[in-house]
């Protein structure tokens, strides 16, 4: 009872009490053995496995592939579970002599003779068969994603369609190398002249004009509109990842203006059998708006400005016992980009939550969550020196996620919503924080021109969010996936939506001659 729920340390005690009265007692043995499994203390596991006795039980064969795998040793792992596996589908009285790699291991097999009982074992190996699989096996995945953030044409908004393509090598037993090529395009759309002031130089280009005219004729001078902006490029990336660690490395949309280079590491440390403790360090493209993803070209200086990047250290521990978890994050970064000042932010990010359903096919959470952010600048404008991504001096949202995951046979689904409640502030900031003449020229045509801005207001907004995010992903094989994710979110005016579609295959070891 305690071990199914999450209480090891109490399962331990009483495991080790029956073993002072009965040194031998298997299932104790057999208690601890998993606990240490679950753990991931291979000392205890094998000092206590040594005292089982050997059997061709289908149980005693999976928990041997277990602790094969605890060891690091995958390949031995996946030849016990199939043997296992093949046990069951083929009862033998002999297990000795059956095909390890016999056509129809890692196939799931169903006849009517089976129990209920060999059913969940069958489930239970081909459900470690499959993470095996993902660690051992070479494997390509191709995506397709489409997302847009709503906004003001040219400005803002920004429409994108990416395919990934991504070939998966193992290196080491718990190590695999992913090579990454990304075709993509991104548009933010026209810029109608009526809003061309608020791109590059188009406000002092507007007050020139409307400093030449009367004042009865100034209503309809604007700066000149400015044509789609899109790029169609390639991205690549590459990337190391174990069980407690991944670095990644590589490059923004090849079209850009700017192509910023972008990478991070991570490593995890277990700090107990139900808590983690995350470092990480990284260099992100912002991906806000065009301009702050791949920078822009002013249309009338030729400037290049944008292509900011956020570059952040941070630490994250998460606490799960089956029953309840909470996590903590603090991250401080600092924003980078070309013609444009340089940013500081801290962002924390706190929860908890409460499983309602927590077994092995579905589950159901729900939480708590509180996030802070606090920027030094307000870049979210496209001016010169603007950045387009969005940084307020203060921002805290408060929601209640709930996620729902189950299986049912081949399919996979997760479902997740959150409704929240948002609030920040911005700062005032100049038209042209990077450029004192500009500036400076652009406040003399207000002073005799009510209608010109030379500094944003300073604003506010709260109000409501709602987030959704649908997952789907069917097993078509044991070694091919179909999927797909689809996910709206939404504050004030401001929408976000994403959809995405995915195929990955696993190449057999046994083909490749592995």
């Amino acid at each position: 009872m305690y071990q199914a729920n999450g209480q090891s340390d109490q399962a331990t005690d009483i495991y080790r009490y029956i073993l002072s009265i009965s040194p031998k007692n298997q299932e104790a043995l057999i208690g601890l053995v998993n606990l240490a499994i679950s753990n991931k203390n291979i000392t205890e596991a094998k000092k206590y496995f040594a005292d089982i006795k050997p059997t061709d039980h289908t149980d005693y064969i999976v928990l041997s592939a277990r602790l094969a795998q605890l060891a690091g040793d995958n390949n031995q792992a996946i030849k016990l579970l199939k043997t296992a596996q093949w046990g069951l589908v083929q009862p033998q009285k002999n297990l000795t002599y059956l095909p390890i790699n016999h056509p129809l291991s890692g196939e799931m097999q169903t006849y009517r003779y089976q129990n209920n009982r060999q059913k969940e074992q069958l489930n239970h190996i081909e459900t470690l068969l499959a993470d095996l699989r993902q660690k051992t096996s070479v494997s390509i995945n191709s995506e397709v994603q489409f997302t847009r953030h709503s906004g003001e044409s040219g400005l803002s908004q920004l429409t994108e369609l990416k395919e990934t393509v991504t070939l998966s090598l193992p290196l080491f037993d718990d190590v695999k190398l992913a090579l990454n090529v990304s075709p993509s395009m991104m548009s933010s759309g026209k810029t109608p002249a009526e809003n061309a002031s608020l791109v590059g130089s188009g406000a002092l280009t507007r007050a020139n004009r409307r400093s030449l005219v009367e004042s009865d004729l100034r209503n309809d001078l604007h700066a000149d509109e400015i044509n789609e902006r899109a790029i169609q490029g390639l991205e690549s990336s590459m990337m190391l990842k174990g069980d407690n660690f991944q670095f990644d490395f590589g490059h923004t949309n090849s079209d850009g203006v700017i192509v910023s280079l972008v990478g991070g590491a991570e490593w995890m440390l277990e700090t107990s059998p139900n808590s983690r403790l995350t470092f990480g360090a990284e260099r992100r493209a912002v991906t806000d708006s065009l301009l702050s993803y791949s920078g822009l070209i002013d249309s009338t200086t030729g400037r290049k400005w944008g292509a900011v990047t956020r570059n952040a250290v941070s630490t994250q521990y998460a606490w799960d016992d089956s029953q309840y978890g909470a996590y903590a994050k603090v991250a401080i970064n600092k924003y980078i980009g070309t013609q444009v000042p340089n940013n500081q932010s801290i962002d924390l990010n706190t929860g908890t939550y409460i499983y309602g359903i927590n077994k092995k096919d579905k589950s159901l959470k729900f939480g708590a969550n509180v996030h802070y952010m606090g920027f030094d600048k307000n870049l979210n404008h496209y001016t010169l020196g603007q950045a387009g991504y969005f940084s307020p001096q203060r921002y805290i949202a408060i929601s209640l996620p709930v996620s729902y995951e189950q299986t049912i046979d081949k399919l996979s689904l997760k479902l997740n919503s959150t409704l929240g409640y948002q609030s920040y502030s911005s700062n005032s900031a100049d038209y042209y924080p990077t450029d004192k003449r500009y500036q400076a020229e652009l406040k003399n045509y207000s002073q005799n021109d009510e209608y010109i801005d030379y500094i944003y207001e300073k604003s506010s907004e709260k109000g409501f969010s709602y987030s959704i995010n649908f997952d789907t992903n069917y097993k078509v094989s044991p070694s091919s996936f179909i999927g797909a994710n689809v996910s709206y979110n939404t504050f004030g005016n401001y929408n976000e939506t994403k959809a995405n579609i995915y195929f990955k295959y696993l190449f057999d070891n046994d083909i490749l001659g592995k």
